[in-house]
Parts: C-alpha cells; structure tokens; sequence
C-alpha cells in the first residue's frame, strides 16, 4: 500500500507539472498574441483588440509565473518567460512606464492640459452654490492650452448650464478661445470640442466623421512666438457601455457570482466589438489629415481622449511617429477614466519631434468620469 500511494502521489505531481506548465504556455502565448492589438485593425481580427484589452492582466499572470520561477529555481522556465517579457517590453513601459519628476521645467515650456469634462455635468455651480469645479480646477491648473472634449454649453441662457459667452467670462483668463460643434449640437446647445490658449488661435477647422454625432476631431492652428503649431483634438467613438453594463460588472466584483460571466462577455462582445471597428475607421480618417498638417506647420500635438488602451490599434495608428508624453515622462498606469471600477488609461497628449514633453502627470480630481492630463512641453528653438 505504500508503495501504491507513493505512485500516485508521484502521478499527482507530475499532472500538477504538466498543468501549471501548459497554463504557463498559454498565457505566455496571450502576452505575445495582444501586443499584435497595436498593428492589426479590428476590421480584420478583432480578438486581438480583445487581448489588448486585457493586456494588465494577462501581464500580471505572467510575472506570477516568473516569481514562481525564481522561486522553484526553475531556470529554464524562468529564461522562457524572461525572453518573451523582453520581446513585449515596448507595450510594457508604455503601459507601465515608470519616470522620475524632473524638478527644473526649462524656461517657455507650455504647460498643456487635455480633460474630457463631460458636458461639465450639467451645471453652472454646484449644490452649494459655489463654482463648478471644473471651471475652478480649469483656472488654477495655469495650464497655457487646455483642450476639452464632451464640452458643452447653452446658446441662450437657462441658469443651469453656462452659455458660450458665461464660459467665456468665467475661463477669461484664456484670451483666446474656440470651440467646434459636432453633430450632436442642436438649436439649443452645443456640443463638442474646444480650445482655450493664452496664445493666439488663429485658424479652427473640423475633420469629418461621417453618419456620427458625438464623435470628432478638430485641428486649432496656435501661434506660439514666431512659431506655428498644429493641436488636434479628438473624441473617439466611445464604448458603448451603459450604466446597466456597469452595474453588471461592479455587481459580479461585490458578489464574484461565476453566473454572470457569461451575461458579461456577451456585452463585450455586442458592444465593445461595434466600437472598435467605429474608432478605427475614425483613426484611420484623422492620421490621414495628421499626416498632411504635419507638413503645413511647425510642430504637432495631438490630443483628446481615443476611449482607447495604449495597447490597441487606435492609440498606436495615431501615434505613429508621434511621442506619447505620458509614457515618456510619467509614472505608473495613468488612469485616466475611473467609473463604476472601470479603470483605464484612455486620454492622451502625443507630440512631435519638435517638442520635449516634461513631467506628465493624471490630475487625481473626481469631477467627470475622466480624470485631467496635463503636461509641460518644451518647444525646441
């Protein structure tokens, strides 16, 4: 008998083994398989969108494994997973990336600010009467060019939602201002893109979405000393997640009930796939204009918010030779968008070669559903 259950035993661990390492494989292969989000559109395989989505996680058991390596002193297992982190380091920093503050800002950097301020909730002051508090954070921020998306405002005055003119007066120390009405405007309010500088904006043009209405990018020509530059910003087609979506999930976080996975992954897969092919055919569209006003000026910032991952075709088709200020000079994940547990970095300020950007850093205040990113960035003489 001892024997037998020595053998058994011995069968039991070496199943383990087998099942550890197959397990190990397979998410090794998913690590490599959503770096491919970056440069296969969703028009024509969208699993990988999926696992770029999922990038974090499918990482984070990864480096489980590597522990566990060092650990068992396996150290075959532990080069594997060393080689395959190294071949998938590029989406790693830029998703993780890690920067010191630099304490001394060069003198005339710009200091840049892109928020997604959902239609400033809908209100001009806030329950206790006081200022909204995004105007306010807006003001004290100092930023030189703050591009707003989801921006909203009443062409007649209610005395709730501020009008274009009120916003003008409470944002005065923005001399120059300018905003582009997406489809979604009506006779009533507007809705859309802006851009307030402290620099002179002398040309606004919008690039066409075609059959959307909350959607778009615009192009503000600034000129910055004898300079010109080119800011585009833009508001990507969002997910499609509806409150009861996130009820679904932060329930299925509280309660972990396995039944509601598969209602979840049918909501992903409905609605998260639709948005995907949208935003890269809206992607598509603007690097083409990008492109071409890269040419017509001094130096390009693109920015906004893509509703996008940095591990994803969207982020990495409008990047293109672009710098991503955060992932070259902030620090950690960078959530920008924080709802309801959904936690994702997702807005972004992208430049040129002719920029350097310095300490980019998520400001961590609650008022919209985005959290603000803000930026210094050195124009080269």
């Amino acid at each position: 008998m001892p024997a037998r259950n020595k053998i058994k035993s011995a069968n039991y661990k070496r199943i383990l083994k087998y099942i550890i390492f197959g397990t190990n494989v397979v998410a090794l292969l998913l690590l490599i398989a959503s770096s491919f989000a970056w440069t296969v559109s969703p028009n024509e395989h969208i699993v990988f969108s999926y696992l770029g989505l999922f990038f974090p996680f499918v990482l984070a058991v990864n480096i489980a494994y590597l522990i566990l390596w060092i650990i068992s002193f396996n150290w075959k297992l532990l080069l594997i997973s060393l080689c395959v982190l190294a071949f998938c380091w590029k989406p790693i920093k830029t998703y993780f990336p890690f920067h010191f503050i630099t304490k001394d800002i060069p003198k005339g950097s710009i200091k840049f600010l892109t928020y997604n301020v959902r239609g400033f909730n809908g209100t001009l002051k806030d329950k206790n009467g006081n200022s909204n508090p995004i105007f306010t954070y807006i003001r004290d921020s100092k930023a030189d060019i703050v591009c707003i998306q989801e921006f909203v405002a009443m062409r007649n005055h209610d005395g709730n939602i501020a009008t274009k003119a009120e916003l003008k007066k409470i944002l005065r120390h923005y001399p120059y201002q300018s905003v582009v009405g997406l489809a979604a405007s009506n006779k009533f309010s507007i809705y859309g893109l802006a851009c307030y500088s402290k620099y002179p904006i002398i040309k606004t043009f919008k690039i066409p979405f075609s059959g959307n209405t909350f959607n778009g990018s615009a192009i503000f020509r600034i000129k910055i000393n004898d300079k010109v530059i080119s800011v585009v910003n833009n508001h990507l087609e969002s997910n499609k997640i509806t409150s009861e979506d996130k009820q679904l999930y932060q329930q299925f976080l509280e309660k972990k009930n396995s039944d509601m996975i598969g209602s979840i992954a049918h909501n992903i897969r409905n609605r998260l796939g639709v948005a995907y092919r949208l935003r890269a055919s809206q992607v598509d569209s603007v690097a083409l204009y990008v492109a071409k006003e890269k040419t017509q000026t001094d130096a390009m910032i693109v920015c906004g918010d893509f509703n996008d991952t940095p591990i994803s075709y969207a982020y990495h088709k409008m990047k293109n030779d672009l710098y991503d200020s955060y992932a070259e000079t902030g620090r950690g994940p960078g959530i920008t968008y924080h709802e309801n547990h959904f936690l994702f970095r997702i807005d972004y300020i992208l430049h040129d070669d002719n920029f350097k950007a310095y300490n980019a850093k998520v400001g961590k205040k609650p008022y919209s559903d985005h959290y603000p990113l803000m930026t210094y960035l050195k124009l080269n003489d």
